[in-house]
């Protein structure tokens, strides 16, 4: 339980942490965003050039993919921190000195979890709030986790390119445009989610809007129901972090 000021502290630090990975997804959403924007404003103002640049593809998917990899990776970080920043009233500084993390919080929020004398003080799994954690996790965490894994441990994905060269207009009225696909090992873990729409129709810059928001709007969902069922220790102003959260998410 946090009752001293250098526990509030850490704590204050954990939940700073938390905000830095939301917003390192937004960041990155809008660095991908830009990209595509320059490769966009480059076939539009020299198509020929565009025409004649036979690693202009791979470039655009290469340089698309290297950003939405640090998406997914902020992404699971992100759960990773809100776990311990969670788990701190609770565990104090045990929760940083032990590998606590999103899977741990999942372990500890499933119904069949059976706590041992030293977890008795950590009022988890017979609450709205450890359902939500398990819900989420199954829905979109554990998904998300999975792909972090390939992309990490496996091989890179692959999104594919389209680029439309327009060189019978002048600039005002050119028609020029690149188009990035949604990642193909991506979309195949996350199919389900989009209503069977083909892959090939659906951007890669959406995709990461769609993690992006996903990840903070959980984030928001998860500290409410933890501060609503769970939490009874936190500093006051500490309540107001999902008010942090999001802000993060409208800029």
């Amino acid at each position: 339980m946090v009752t001293d000021t250098t526990g509030d502290k850490t704590l204050y630090h954990m939940r700073d942490s938390v905000l830095y990975r939301a917003d390192s997804i937004g960041y990155h959403e809008r660095v991908l965003k830009q990209i595509i924007n320059n490769y966009r404003v480059r076939v539009k103002n020299a198509p020929l050039e565009v025409h004649k640049d036979h690693d202009f593809l791979d470039n655009l998917n290469s340089e698309s993919l290297f950003i939405f990899d640090d998406i997914i990776f902020h992404a699971v970080s992100l759960f990773d921190y809100l776990a311990s920043f969670l788990a701190y009233p609770y565990l104090g500084d045990v929760a940083q000195q032990v590998t606590w993390n999103w899977n741990s919080l999942v372990k500890y929020s499933q119904e069949n979890h059976v706590r041992n004398e030293n977890e008795k003080s950590i009022p988890i799994n017979d609450s709205q709030f450890s359902k939500m954690v398990c819900e989420y996790n199954d829905a979109f965490i554990d998904r998300l986790q999975k792909y972090r894994g390939f992309v990490y441990h496996s091989s890179i994905d692959s999104a594919g390119c389209k680029v439309n060269i327009d060189i019978m207009h002048e600039s005002q009225k050119n028609t020029s445009d690149v188009f990035v696909n949604a990642p193909k090992k991506f979309y195949s873990i996350f199919e389900s989610d989009f209503s069977g729409e083909n892959r090939e129709e659906i951007s890669i810059v959406d995709i990461a809007s769609w993690v992006y928001a996903n990840s903070v709007s959980i984030a928001i969902d998860l500290v409410a129901y933890f501060q609503k069922d769970v939490a009874t220790h936190f500093p006051p102003d500490i309540k107001k972090f999902n008010e942090f959260l999001q802000n993060s998410l409208r800029r």
